[in-house]
């Protein structure tokens, strides 16, 4: 029984107090969602045997014209990113910002190889 006083015959009492209870309530800030990454657009690949016909001959090459005027020779051409990567006659690989490649003279040029070198479309 807790404390009490009286007087006059009478008697009261307090019941003991529990200790005081302090509720804290953390509120951790909700991450916001990282915006969604894009995925890399989709490879699209063509393969092309360049052998010669005739075991003899020479190798068969495709040619990339640049809007200097200039002209690359590739065994291999792709595009990454911005760049056209392609490996030259001596096996090493280069590259070249897609801005500086004449895309319709390098059809035609590849075409009257009868190779078929497609590009993807200047922005």
């Amino acid at each position: 029984m807790g404390a009490g006083y009286g007087w006059g015959g009478y008697a009261m009492s307090y019941p003991e107090l529990a200790p005081a209870v302090n509720n804290l309530v953390i509120v951790e800030p909700s991450s916001t969602p990282a915006a969604p990454i894009m995925p890399p657009e989709p490879i699209r690949s063509s393969i092309q045997d360049l052998k010669p016909a005739a075991s003899d001959g020479p190798p068969v090459f495709f040619v990339i014209a640049l809007k200097n005027g200039s002209r690359l020779s590739a065994a291999a051409v792709w595009v990454q990113g911005n760049d056209l990567r392609y490996v030259d006659a001596d096996d090493q690989n280069r590259r070249v910002p897609l801005t500086d490649v004449d895309r319709t003279a390098t059809r035609q040029l590849n075409q009257a190889r009868n190779l078929n070198l497609r590009l993807p479309p200047a922005p």
